[in-house]
């Protein structure tokens, strides 16, 4: 997915992300067998460890958006 945004060595969604994730969750409602993995990112900037921490929490970060959207979190998986 495109469009999913966070502040600089952030890991709370900016509001423009939720159009994309709202795609998102209209997709797996219309499709209740549909699971996803949801694998978060960051930029080169700043220590591995440091990356790897942000990257899971970015990506709690959306899995929390779509659990709180009414996705069951039996259909996700995020690393």
């Amino acid at each position: 997915m495109e469009n999913i945004y966070f502040e600089t060595d952030k890991y709370k969604l900016l509001p423009e992300s939720f159009t994309e994730l709202n795609k998102l969750v209209n997709i797996m409602k219309e499709h209740p067998s549909m699971t996803i993995n949801i694998k978060g990112h960051t930029d080169s900037d700043g220590g591995t460890d440091h990356n790897q921490i942000l990257s899971e929490n970015r990506a709690n970060s959306v899995h929390d958006y779509l659990v709180n959207q009414g996705i069951d979190k039996s259909r996700l998986s995020h690393e």
